[in-house]
């Protein structure tokens, strides 16, 4: 009932663990039919609903291609680039990044996640987040990767800078994204 048009009845669900779990499941599942269930979420009040609804979709988007939910999945993935979560924001363009083709909406979201100012402005702004240097740092090879799925030949020097990172797991990230542009 869920999967099939079934909104209603997961945005209703008395416990948010249980939603998170279930539109984490959705998007295990990889069926295009959730789409419309998931999309909600995007909107949804919690921070992490937003962001695990942004993963899903990534998913989802991945394992359907170009079928019938893809604009509407794609169209709620490019807005929630301007959600006012760090961690929404760049979910979200790690799902873009998944989608066949990639969407280049992405990139700037993207670039932003590559800058350790970002997490520190973050984490002034909420003590709480990022202060584990091991996740700041597979943020950012996340980041990298995507980047690096999108193409975008403007982001080879950003890219490049980026072989030189103090970031041992960083430096390596770069190496192998510009293998992807045919580099060094």
């Amino acid at each position: 009932r869920i999967l099939v048009g079934g909104n209603e009845a997961l945005l209703t669900w008395p416990l948010g663990m249980a939603r998170f779990q279930a539109l984490q499941n959705l998007g295990l599942i990889a069926d295009p039919r959730a789409v419309p269930s998931v999309l909600p979420f995007l909107e949804h009040e919690d921070e992490g609903l937003r962001t695990v609804a942004a993963s899903a979709l990534g998913n989802l988007g991945a394992a359907s291609g170009e079928g019938p939910a893809a604009p509407e999945l794609r169209a709620g993935l490019v807005q929630a680039l301007s959600d006012g979560s760090l961690t929404v924001r760049g979910t979200a363009a790690i799902s873009l990044s998944l989608l066949t083709p990639p969407d280049p909406a992405a990139g700037d979201v993207l670039l932003d996640l590559l800058d350790l100012e970002i997490y520190a402005a973050e984490r002034e702004a909420h003590p709480d987040r990022f202060r584990d240097p091991r996740l700041v740092s597979r943020n950012r090879v996340q980041a990298l990767e995507a980047l690096a799925r999108l193409g975008r030949p403007q982001d080879r020097v950003a890219i490049e800078a980026l072989r030189s990172d103090s970031d041992i797991e960083v430096s390596e990230a770069a190496m192998i994204a510009l293998d992807g542009f045919g580099g060094d």
